[in-house]
């Protein structure tokens, strides 16, 4: 794909990708001898290249090897605007029978579309993952956020509270 210059090339066929991914992880796993986690990816605006953000494919790369799933909330909600469906229906869709990690952050709107930002939290943001974590069990949440140190400290308090 060649997005720098207009082009967007066929993207490659559906079972082709999976079977590569499943080869490839499988190796690594082998490899490196210790649990591989798949997180979920907020995906392109392209038709055919959402394989890593599309839910569907995520519950079958996941039913077929032994791997969890990295939730990672931004992604999950630009993924649900790229496919114009709601967050909730999205998240939904996805294995969180799987998860064992979460990532939160700000996503924001960037250029008319809605990015991982890594922003401030906002009431949206906590709304969500209150939701996820009566849909899941992770063993660690992990803000993803690297700025103010004063906004770090007052989103760290809220997490606390709400896993409490």
């Amino acid at each position: 794909m060649y997005q720098r210059l207009g082009w967007i090339m066929p993207p490659p066929p559906i079972e082709w990708s999976i079977g590569l991914y499943l080869r490839r992880a499988s190796r690594l796993q082998c490899a490196i001898k210790v649990p591989l986690i798949l997180e979920n990816m907020p995906g392109l605006p392209f038709p055919g290249y959402d394989l890593e953000s599309n839910p569907d494919t995520i519950r079958r790369i996941l039913a077929a090897d032994s791997c969890n799933l990295l939730l990672d909330i931004a992604h999950a909600r630009v993924a649900a605007d790229i496919h114009n469906i709601d967050v909730y229906s999205y998240l939904a869709r996805l294995p969180l029978d799987r998860v064992i990690q979460l990532h939160i952050s700000g996503p924001r709107v960037q250029d008319g579309i809605l990015s991982d930002a890594h922003e401030v939290l906002q009431a949206e943001d906590y709304k969500i993952l209150e939701w996820v974590l009566t849909q899941t069990k992770p063993k660690v949440l992990t803000l993803e956020y690297f700025r103010e140190r004063n906004a770090l400290s007052d989103q760290l308090r809220r997490l606390r509270s709400i896993i409490a």
